[in-house]
């Protein structure tokens, strides 16, 4: 097994630009398959979960239609709160900006975590007024404008002002966590790559561009957490990839893939495995991870290690 180097934990402001206390912090601050498209309407296909189960965000109101509001009780549990702002720590680009208590982020490249708007805090000018700020500015940095909304979106009317000014809704993502158990993990053979080429190999595995791995390996170089980048070869080749971000005692997976051809080997099992005990090394013993909420062969996977749906997020623009 690999071992991976910790870096020295670096107190002050995180990548949503919050100090320790969850308060922004000045103008500026600087420090990832994501399900399929909704309908045309930008509605999920089939019902909207109740919002009693501990991983929904909305209700049914009738007609099939999302309420304007999302769920008012998950924004106020602190635990899932902190799930979200270790997620936003572990995909924080290297610039980003701070308008009004959103988050707006402008990498290009293929992971709209980091080139979205994220409303993490509570706004004091009008919403048109922000929403059209955010358009012009995403504009001038020629791209997209994406919303990525989450049960902790402020204001909590949003999302449905959003699919009012026609955004539809795609890439319904479940957060899901766990608690570590080191007895569930063998110790496979996995290897570790320096970064740059891990990069390029995740890469070739999903067929991204090179502004797409441009991207991805600046958004890695800038983080100030320890981070583990992991591949399983099968006669030399590589198989399988992923990635563990470790921060206040919670493992992040990202970039979990499996090449086309290797797929319903085991070899996903053995990199799961695999960053699960580098984490446990690097001294975390919660676990989370972002997954489609309709990629069934991955979910039941990942609940084969106890991982279970937290909350949802989506986003809001127009798919590219």
């Amino acid at each position: 097994m690999p071992r991976c180097v910790v870096l020295p934990r670096h107190i002050g402001t995180n990548a949503a630009g919050m100090s320790p206390q969850g308060r922004p912090k000045g103008e500026y601050s600087s420090p990832q398959g994501e399900g399929t498209l909704m309908s045309p309407q930008g509605r999920p296909k089939g019902e909207y979960r109740n919002a009693q189960h501990a991983g929904c965000l909305i209700s049914p109101t009738g007609g099939g239609k999302p309420p304007a509001t999302l769920n008012s009780t998950m924004p106020h549990n602190p635990e899932l709160r902190r799930i979200e702002e270790l997620g936003l720590n572990s995909s924080a680009p290297p610039g980003q900006l701070l308008y009004d208590g959103w988050l707006l982020r402008l990498l290009p490249g293929q992971a709209k975590r980091a080139r979205s708007v994220n409303a993490v805090y509570p706004s004091q000018l009008p919403l048109e007024r922000k929403i059209a700020y955010c358009e012009q500015l995403y504009r001038q940095h020629d791209l997209p404008v994406v919303f990525r909304i989450t049960p902790f979106s402020e204001p909590a009317t949003l999302d449905g002002q959003l699919e009012q000014l026609g955004y539809p809704r795609f890439d319904t993502t479940a957060v899901e966590t766990t608690s570590i158990d080191p007895a569930q993990l063998r110790d496979w053979p996995a290897e570790r790559l320096a970064l740059p080429e891990w990069v390029e190999t995740v890469g070739a595995l999903r067929g991204s561009g090179q502004l797409a791995r441009a991207g991805h390996l600046a958004r890695l170089q800038s983080t100030l957490l320890p981070q583990c980048p992991l591949v399983v070869r099968r006669a030399g080749e590589v198989v399988a990839t992923g990635l563990v971000i470790v921060e206040d005692g919670w493992a992040g997976l990202f970039d979990i893939v499996t090449a086309t051809h290797a797929r319903q080997q085991g070899f996903g099992r053995q990199i799961v495995e695999s960053l699960l005990r580098t984490a446990w090394e690097l001294g975390a013993r919660q676990s989370y991870l972002q997954v489609g909420a309709d990629n069934t062969p991955a979910r039941q996977l990942y609940a084969r290690y106890g991982f279970r749906e937290r909350y949802l997020y989506w986003y809001r623009g127009h798919s590219d």
